[in-house]
């Protein structure tokens, strides 16, 4: 099974459609608060409201346990930190 962490996830789109085609998405994380309703909401998935560029890559790492990690980074990092992104996915 493919355990996901969906990156800069706002109110959860990509998550939703992820957990649609079979994956298991173990959090989302945005620095937005207003998006932690609606991606709670509609997703059975944990919506943590932080700075990416203040996580780093071992506290992603304990977000999910044994599985496959895909962090699902979509086009949103152009306006965001593609280093700390970057460094999250050499974890993989």
């Amino acid at each position: 099974m493919i355990s996901c962490v969906d990156l800069f996830c706002g109110l959860g789109g990509l998550t939703h459609g992820l957990v649609k085609g079979g994956v298991k998405v173990v959090a989302g994380i945005d620095i937005d608060e207003k998006c932690r309703f609606p991606y709670e909401h509609n997703n059975d998935a944990r919506f943590l409201a932080v700075d990416i560029q203040k996580v780093s890559a071992e506290s992603i790492k304990v977000l999910w346990t044994g599985a496959t990690l895909l962090c699902s980074l979509a086009a949103r990092l152009v306006n965001r930190s593609l280093h700390t992104a970057a460094k999250v996915v050499r974890l993989a």
